[in-house]
C-alpha cells in the first residue's frame, strides 16, 4: 500500500515506459529522447523492443507497449504521422531491370523473388495483398541483410522499405515501383496512458523524428 501511495504521489516520476520500433534507424532518436526525458524524470525506467509493424501494433492494442514507431496499421488507438516511406525494388546490378527508371509491379510475378521474413505480416506482404499480386518467391530469409546479400549475388529481386536501406552492397540497385508504393510511418500509442507514459508523449510531440 505504501508503494502504491508513493507511486500516486510521484506520478510521472515512476513506472516503466515500453517503446517499440520496427525500423533500426529510429534507435538513435529513441535513445536520445530517453536520455533527455530521464534527466527530468529519473525514476522512470524505459524498455526498448523490436518487431515488425504488425507485431508492434498488436502489442500497442494489448497494452504490452506504450509507444511504437511503425508503419500504419488498422485499429490503432492513437496515431501521430511522421513521414511517407517508399517501397523500393532491390535489383542485382547485372539484371536488365537495373537499367529501368522504375520496375513494374507485374514483374514480381515472373522474376525470381527473395522474400524477407516469410510467414510474417510485413509491409511487403500487405503491399502484395493490396495489389492482388503473388510474387514468384524462389528464396526466403529472416534477415534483411541476408536479402541484400542474395540480391547482390544475382539470385533474384526483392522489396524493402526505403527507410531500411542497407549500405555496403554495390551489386544492388534500388528502384521505385511502377506505380509508386508508399507506406505511412508514425508513432502509435495506446489510450489512457499511465502518468509516466503520458508525460513522455507530451515530451516527444514537439520532437518527432523526420
Amino acid at each position: 500500500r505504501l508503494e502504491q501511495t508513493a507511486a500516486k504521489v510521484r506520478g510521472a516520476d515512476c513506472g516503466t515506459i515500453v517503446i517499440g520500433t520496427a525500423y533500426n534507424c529510429y534507435y538513435e532518436w529513441v535513445t536520445r529522447m530517453t536520455a533527455v526525458f530521464r534527466t527530468r524524470h529519473p525514476g522512470v525506467a524505459v524498455r526498448i523492443v523490436n518487431g515488425t509493424s504488425s507485431e508492434l501494433a498488436e502489442m500497442v492494442k494489448d497494452h504490452r507497449t506504450d509507444f511504437c514507431l511503425i508503419s500504419r496499421r488498422d485499429g490503432l488507438p492513437v496515431w501521430l504521422p511522421i513521414r511517407q516511406d517508399e517501397l523500393l525494388v532491390l535489383v542485382p546490378k547485372s539484371n536488365p531491370l537495373a537499367g529501368m527508371d522504375a520496375v513494374p509491379v507485374q514483374r514480381m510475378k515472373t522474376e525470381p523473388f527473395i522474400e524477407s521474413y516469410p510467414g510474417m505480416e510485413t509491409d511487403i506482404t500487405l503491399l502484395f495483398d493490396k495489389l492482388k499480386t503473388k510474387p514468384n518467391t524462389s528464396y526466403s530469409t529472416m534477415d534483411i541483410t541476408a536479402t541484400y546479400a542474395m540480391v547482390s549475388a544475382g539470385l533474384g529481386i526483392s522489396v524493402n522499405n526505403a527507410i531500411n536501406h542497407q549500405h555496403g552492397y554495390p551489386g544492388v540497385v534500388e528502384r521505385p515501383m511502377d506505380p509508386p508504393q508508399l507506406m505511412e510511418i508514425g508513432l502509435a500509442c495506446g489510450e489512457n496512458l499511465a502518468p509516466a507514459a503520458q508525460a513522455f508523449l507530451e515530451f516527444v510531440k514537439t520532437r518527432m523524428p523526420e
